[in-house]
């Protein structure tokens, strides 16, 4: 409880601004509950695992790197401690969350020797045939003892020994189950692997705890831990086992609750349940619309997205060695040129998706607003002003065409002397005029609501979808910097290979043809190397990236990110074409949108118009 107790005690903020405790109880411990209580890991032993998560995890990234894992234990870093990190990291991302980590731990710390083995077996039986050449167990030795040539491999016995007792038939031909049988009384063949799996166990939970974990695992999950299944395969499939394990526990648990509801309770609940359908029905068929709603640009720009996708799951492939340059290469160019296009049709569909909405503003929205404002109190107080003001024109006008001289002079009388205000002589004779008469002033004031209305829909449609794409633009600009931090730029001189020999991954400079077996620090500008201690790079001067700041060892602070654009929810001045004069009507008007106001009924707010 060690590291537990360290964390507390400091009142460290963690990730989201929340101290680490609070982050564990409120998001680490509920996300992963379920798979923590598949592997036998209470909330009181997976806070341990997190809290030496969080201790190794100084920069609060919420990520555990290769360096760090290696730091945490206190060992060299070798090809086979960094291979064993890679069986860790799941998404193949560099490096550990959280939820890879505590699976991880579990993992390996409850391999027994059979499993250990196995692993190391597997690293090297790349076609899952069983079996292992020669020349694969002597790769397979000296990536464990992180060496050259077995003949550096210090005894007794020799590499060469070793090497000998392995080829228990001398056929030249190695199986699991020999490699297996072979180990159970020669452990020392494989001891850098039990002596990672020891330090692990000894810094987290202890060693006794672990072993007994170890034998639960042996009899709950053994069948999973076959020949067939590596080590991730068998975790997958306990994990799952687990899942539908519950699932079943809680659908029996719900028929023992039908059985025990009364008649009454079960009307009710079965009333309650189609309310619920309805509501899901109702939400069913709206996602339906907007989804038949997609614009042509849209459905391009998701099949580029789609495209880009895959593009990336090609980089991402491991297995390009330096016979493959030419299809590393090529995969890159299909990268960037996948990601330039995903991006172009991006921003069409943006354009698209904001004309789509204004039209749908200008037409069916706007009419649907209107009637439901006019239904409302406010609604009817707005339709009836604007009624007696365009009332009192049209009488008006009449009256002084009249030829009755006492129409003649009384027509000033239905003149609003400011034309805002209604006068009481326009008021009176529209409330005692039947309907009909008032019909054209009724067309004209519900003409103009219709344009109040369409003006602040079209501002409200030009806002959503700016919004959207702003949230658009930024995600391509992270996939963009994501993509340059990970795999370097569509022109770099660097290429990250396989050796087969050595089962390792590294870098290759194209131009000079030279090899770094740790990956470079690139600068995304100009292309050259940045040295670890080096505030920027300084063969262009330009910062270090985001992604490039993780590399950094220097004594000094780097200087600050600057800050992420924050969202704007104010409207440009071209939105919707009247933008803040729309938004400023709605104190006039309102939008029908959201609960309508009372339906205040005074006596006169039918008069007039029926």
């Amino acid at each position: 409880m060690g590291a537990g107790a360290s964390i507390m005690k400091k009142k460290r903020r963690y990730l989201k601004g929340m101290y680490a405790h609070e982050y564990w109880e409120e998001l680490a411990w509920p996300d992963n509950k379920d798979t923590l209580e598949v592997l036998n890991l209470d909330k009181e032993k997976s806070r341990v695992i997190f809290d030496a998560f969080v201790e190794v995890d100084e920069d609060n990234s919420g990520q555990m790197s290769v360096e760090e894992f290696h730091d945490y234990l206190g060992v060299p870093q070798t090809k086979f401690s960094a291979r064993i990190f890679g069986v860790l990291d799941t998404d193949g991302s560099g490096s550990l969350e959280f939820s890879e980590f505590v699976v991880g731990v579990w993992n390996y710390c409850t391999y027994d020797v059979r499993l250990i083995t196995k692993l190391a077996f597997d690293i090297f039986d790349v076609d899952r045939g069983g079996t292992l050449e020669i020349a694969e167990c002597d790769a397979l030795l000296r990536m464990v003892y992180d060496v050259d040539d077995i003949d550096h491999i210090e005894g007794p016995p020799s590499g060469p020994e070793i090497l000998a007792e392995i080829d228990v038939n001398g056929d030249g031909e190695v199986t699991l189950d020999e490699f297996s049988d072979l180990m159970e009384s020669h452990t020392y063949i494989l001891a850098p692997a039990f002596d990672l799996q020891r330090g692990l166990r000894q810094k987290i939970l202890g060693v006794k705890f672990w072993e007994g974990e170890t034998r639960v695992r042996q009899a709950l999950f053994s069948a999973y831990d076959s020949s067939k299944n590596d080590s991730w395969e068998s975790i997958k499939k306990i994990l799952k086992k687990s899942a539908l394990e519950r699932k079943r526990m809680a659908e029996e648990e719900e028929a023992r609750k039908n059985a025990a509801l009364s008649e009454e309770d079960r009307k009710k609940r079965d009333r309650q349940d189609a309310l619920e359908g309805d509501k899901a029905a109702r939400a069913k068929r709206e996602a339906e619309a907007a989804a038949a709603a997609v614009t042509p640009e849209e459905m391009a720009a998701q099949e580029a997205a789609e495209a880009l996708a895959a593009a990336v799951t090609a980089m991402d492939h491991n297995s390009y060695a330096l016979d493959d340059l030419w299809y590393k290469q090529e995969a890159r160019r299909a990268l960037y040129e996948a990601l330039g296009r995903a991006e172009e049709l991006a921003a069409e569909a943006r354009s698209a998706r904001e004309r789509y909405l204004v039209g749908l503003a200008e037409h069916g929205d706007a009419v649907a607003a209107t009637d439901l404002f006019i239904k409302t109190a406010k609604g009817k107080k707005k339709l009836k002003y604007e009624m007696q003001l365009q009332f009192g024109l049209d009488m008006e006008r009449e009256w002084s065409a009249s030829t009755s001289s006492a129409k003649q002079a009384m027509a000033p009388m239905f003149k609003s002397l400011d034309g805002k205000n209604v006068n009481v002589t326009t008021a009176v004779a529209m409330s005692a005029m039947p309907a009909a008469a008032s019909r054209n002033a009724r067309n004209h004031a519900y003409e103009l609501i219709l344009d109040e209305q369409r003006d602040l829909l079209k501002a409200k449609a030009v806002r959503q979808a700016r919004k959207e794409g702003r949230a658009s633009e930024r995600a391509y600009a992270t996939t963009r910097q994501d993509l340059e931090g990970m795999h370097f730029g569509p022109y770099t001189k660097w290429e990250k290979l396989w050796d087969p020999d050595s089962g390792a991954e590294y870098w290759y400079d194209t131009q000079a043809g030279a090899q770094l077996w740790e990956r470079p620090c690139v600068c995304d500008k100009c292309d050259e190397l940045i040295d670890a201690y080096d505030l920027k790079c300084f063969g262009c001067m330009a910062e270090r990236s985001k992604f490039n700041r993780k590399f950094y060892e220097g004594p000094s602070a780097l200087p600050p990110l600057p800050p992420e654009e924050e969202e704007d929810d104010e409207d440009d001045e071209e939105a919707g074409g009247k933008g803040k004069a729309a938004r400023a009507s709605a104190g006039d008007s309102g939008v029908a949108e959201g609960s309508e106001d009372d339906e205040e009924s005074d006596s006169d707010d039918e008069g007039g118009y029926g």
